[in-house]
């Protein structure tokens, strides 16, 4: 079985713990109920009656059994393992920068000669190594330590590196850029006619007030 097809059968487990968390609590209760039934069974009765006596004690121990598995069934037996959550954190990696490309790119492309005239590789280089060498890692490594029961889950807490990553991204590509031919100087914006207009009213008005 692929790692994918062991996480998607946890998954399926997963939605059946919580309704085994839900019947252990519920056999909890009526085991106490149970055991205090034994107990008042025993105050009550007499010492000949050895089989009524058995009947109850293994109806309790039975309601115990039963908590107990399904206790270690909600908690333990469905848990991701850390190779499970490494791979899933990985691949939610790849999406969300390809999606964060598809958006920002195109913006960041404009400003490449700003990049070329203003940044240092060296510097930029620096902070593209911290960050992928130290930052990110450390930020997994938390992750890691956490217990994940779903894909789900793991997803929703990989939020928290959404900075890191759109940083990294960024700094991975000025790096390019600077290694790469100086870019063309973009032209200069040309003046809205908005604005051509209101001059326009402008000079109109000052030659008025001139001839008066």
């Amino acid at each position: 079985m692929s790692l994918e097809e062991r996480m998607l059968e946890k998954e399926r487990l997963a939605k059946a713990a919580g309704k085994a968390s839900e019947y252990a609590l519920s056999t909890l209760t009526n085991g106490a109920i149970e055991a205090s039934m034994v107990m008042d069974h025993f105050r009550m009765a007499g010492d000949g009656d050895w089989m009524n006596h058995l009947s109850f004690c293994v109806r309790g121990i039975s309601y115990v059994f039963d908590w107990l598995i399904h206790v270690l069934f909600a908690l333990f037996i469905i848990e991701l393992t850390r190779e499970e959550v490494k791979e899933e954190i990985d691949q939610w990696t790849r999406e969300f920068e390809e999606k964060w490309a598809d958006k920002k790119l195109v913006k960041l492309e404009r400003k490449k000669y700003h990049v070329w005239i203003h940044e240092r590789i060296e510097d930029v280089e620096a902070q593209l190594k911290d960050v992928s060498n130290r930052r990110f890692p450390k930020l997994v490594d938390e992750l890691l330590t956490m217990n994940f029961f779903t894909t789900k889950e793991i997803r929703h807490m990989c939020a928290s590196l959404e900075e890191t990553i759109v940083l990294r991204f960024e700094l991975g590509w000025k790096v390019s850029v600077l290694n790469g031919e100086k870019p063309e100087k973009p032209p200069r914006r040309k003046k809205t006619d908005g604005h051509d207009t209101r001059r326009k009213e402008k000079m109109k008005v000052t030659e008025a007030n001139d001839e008066v």
